[in-house]
């Protein structure tokens, strides 16, 4: 039930994130600014947006973006932002200015963060709901160490794959039902445009799965090195310790337990979400490659150098 309530408070946080980012692309349309033909004409920039000024039957295609964009490589950045165009009023006549690439730079870098925003919660809730699992895992009082292990880890696994990817796709999914969270996403198949939305925000956060697991050993390492030297004043004698007893002295040197559980769901995770999605997104195979390649020598170092040994599990674990 702890379990349950916390993915739907993660699905209810990447929902918020979603809509915000859904509701900030609708006031500036993305486009593809190869295909629009005089990208420069300020005019035709001012028509395409208040097109229902003009009495147009069409607009807002995009040809704000790709002139802001187009001048940040030749300008610099407060000079665009600081550059007028002259708007009209409701007769159509141009009666004011406005620096309309600022409120487009707005936008733009509040989409980036809620893109990125969405990935670093995906990336927490799954942190969130690992501590969560542990501590349920360890009531249930199973029988040995290797069915804590295997069922901890599918635990895990299951969590982080609904979390990484089913409910990305699920809330942006326009579904036809009664149930208003899934009619309101705005892809109703796997088309380009739901891997340029996304598939991109899918990337963002495998990329950074590549790092994330490891800052766990990271700040563990820290922590036992700060340890160490503490006990012994920062002295280079090995011999010097302020530690009472034996059991003290080997309780400091002999490192932490390794996670397995969350290696393997970490390790699973990545893989089901590279495989499910690299048809349309074929940068998910180096990364997930990365991600291996990565985790295999960091383990085997901390295995090796700081892990303590582990226990003795049994044939259960194949």
């Amino acid at each position: 039930m702890v379990t349950l309530v916390a993915l739907v408070v993660s699905a209810i946080l990447l929902w918020l994130v979603e809509d915000a980012k859904r509701t900030a692309q609708r006031t500036y349309q993305q486009a593809d600014c190869t295909n629009i033909e005089d990208v420069d004409n300020k005019d035709l920039v001012v028509r395409d947006v208040f097109w229902r000024d003009f009495n147009l039957t069409t607009g807002n295609t995009g040809r704000l973006e790709c002139y802001c964009l187009g001048r940040f490589d030749i300008n610099s950045p407060q000079s665009i932002l600081e550059e007028e165009f002259s708007v009209p009023s409701s007769d159509g006549l141009f009666a004011g200015r406005d620096t309309l690439c600022q409120g487009w730079a707005e936008t733009y870098f509040t989409v980036q963060g809620l893109i990125y925003g969405g990935a670093l919660l995906v990336l927490a809730a799954n942190v969130a709901l690992r501590l969560v699992l542990h501590s349920l895992v360890s009531v249930e009082r199973l029988r040995s160490r290797t069915a804590e292990l295997v069922s901890s880890s599918i635990k895990l696994w299951g969590i982080m794959f609904l979390n990484t990817a089913a409910l990305v796709v699920l809330i942006n999914a326009r579904i036809q039902t009664s149930f208003i969270f899934l009619r309101q996403g705005e892809h109703e198949d796997f088309d380009a445009d739901w891997y340029t939305s996304v598939g991109l925000s899918i990337t963002i956060t495998m990329a950074l799965n590549v790092f994330v697991p490891h800052l766990t050993p990271l700040l563990d390492i820290m922590f036992i090195t700060y340890s160490r030297c503490r006990d012994r004043s920062c002295s280079c004698d090995p011999k010097l310790t302020h530690t009472l007893s034996q059991s003290e002295l080997n309780q400091l040197w002999m490192g932490p337990q390794m996670l397995l559980d969350e290696r393997f769901a970490q390790m699973f995770n990545i893989l089901f979400v590279c495989m499910a999605f690299s048809v349309g997104v074929p940068l998910l195979l180096p990364i997930c490659f990365c991600s291996f390649f990565l985790c295999y020598w960091v383990d085997k170092f901390l295995f090796v150098y700081v892990y303590a040994t582990p226990p003795a599990y049994d044939s259960q674990l194949r």
